[in-house]
């Protein structure tokens, strides 16, 4: 009843005809779901004197912003929403090994947040979804999944969103950890601080395990253009800027510095825009960090994980021991007459010297097996 009259009292306000009163009848709403806001959250204001430091109109407003901003990139991103079916068979043992620890390090956290919480469990349990675990989780899925979705349209998302880990190490935050003097031993504490370290390092190694799969095409990543772009706009504005702002003002908790701003120097805070930082750094994630991952740093990491790909190789064909040992095989059936064996209907030099085996066939049968590169598992569907 309060937001029709609200609603009436706006509308017979304004002078302009009624085709022309979406922006007065958007103030209203913005005002309105301001003053709910303030009043919902008066009381768990009182205990932090920076909670406002972003009206509540703000926050309105700002989220009604990344709203918009995210269904113009779902529209743009259309094309490179809609990849659907199989892509591979199954997962490879390497790639099911790689998920099978991106999913440890899920468990893990949650076992130690549940050690760590006491009486605030909740409160330990909404970390995990921080963007770094939000990131594991992506993995997890892309590696052990086969739909196109997750070996293509989170391929791209996976490869944008690689600044992720690597805020999260540059700004590492152990402050709760380091803090649990009541039921945490020095040695408990330094294991928390090291899985902290390991869990992030893994993760900023990825972008490299991709780049590994791609080359192999157990993985497509969607070229730089519009709609790859896109899509990567429409999640960092539809997770950061919409979800996890909310989240954290309807729990009232300052989740990933949502509510509030971290201890900054005035000038820093001043030159993000104030009581607008929110806007500002979604505006750098979207267009400047997540380009700079996708053109930049995903094409560095590419070429070394070739160049080691290319060394690995070559290194194989000159230390040749599979090859030596079928030599060695060879000259021993040869002296106890077992010489069909390795008769062959080639008779090129390679098929007479078998020590050249390993030239003509990297890597051997077993390992492609292992990575995908050759057999059943590479067919894609």
């Amino acid at each position: 009843a309060v937001l029709q009259q609200r609603l009436l009292q706006q509308a017979r306000q304004s002078p302009q005809p009624p085709s022309r009163c979406s922006a007065p009848m958007l103030g209203a709403w913005v005002a309105l779901l301001g003053e709910l806001l303030h009043a919902r959250l008066a009381d768990t204001a009182m205990g932090e004197p920076r909670f406002w430091t972003v009206p509540p109109e703000q926050h309105v407003s700002q989220l009604f912003l990344h709203v918009g901003i995210v269904a113009i990139s779902v529209c743009w991103s259309a094309p490179g929403l809609q990849p659907t079916g199989v892509l591979v068979g199954s997962s490879t043992l390497s790639e099911k090994i790689w998920g099978v620890v991106m999913l440890s390090f899920i468990v893990g956290n949650v076992a130690k947040k549940l050690y760590l919480g006491d009486d605030r469990t909740v409160d330990e349990l909404i970390d995990m979804i921080l963007p770094c675990h939000v990131y594991n989780m992506l993995a997890v899925y892309a590696l052990l999944g086969t739909t196109r979705h997750a070996r293509e349209t989170v391929c791209n998302l996976l490869v944008y969103c690689a600044w992720m880990p690597i805020m999260a190490m540059v700004f590492p935050d152990t402050e709760g950890i380091m803090k649990c003097d009541t039921h945490c031993s020095p040695a408990l504490r330094a294991l928390f601080v090291a899985l902290f370290w390991i869990h992030h390092l893994a993760l900023a190694a990825v972008p490299a395990i991709l780049a590994y799969y791609v080359k192999l095409g157990r993985f497509i990543l969607p070229p730089v253009n519009r709609g790859s772009f896109a899509q990567y706009v429409a999640f960092a504005n539809s997770y950061i800027g919409v979800s996890l702002c909310a989240f954290a003002l309807l729990v009232g908790q300052n989740i990933n510095y949502s509510v509030w701003p971290p201890p900054l120097p005035p000038n820093v805070e001043a030159l993000l825009g104030g009581s607008y930082y929110r806007v500002t750094v979604g505006l750098i994630l979207s267009f400047a960090l997540g380009p700079f991952m996708r053109r930049v740093y995903y094409p560095i990491v590419a070429a070394i994980v070739g160049f080691a790909t290319e060394k690995l190789k070559k290194h194989d064909v000159q230390s040749n021991t599979t090859g030596r040992l079928e030599g060695w095989m060879y000259s021993v059936g040869q002296g106890v007459g077992l010489m069909p064996v390795f008769r062959s209907r080639d008779t090129s030099h390679a098929a007479r010297d078998p020590t050249t085996i390993e030239r003509r066939h990297w890597p051997p049968a077993g390992l492609s097996r292992w990575i995908g590169e050759a057999g059943p598992e590479l067919h894609l569907g």
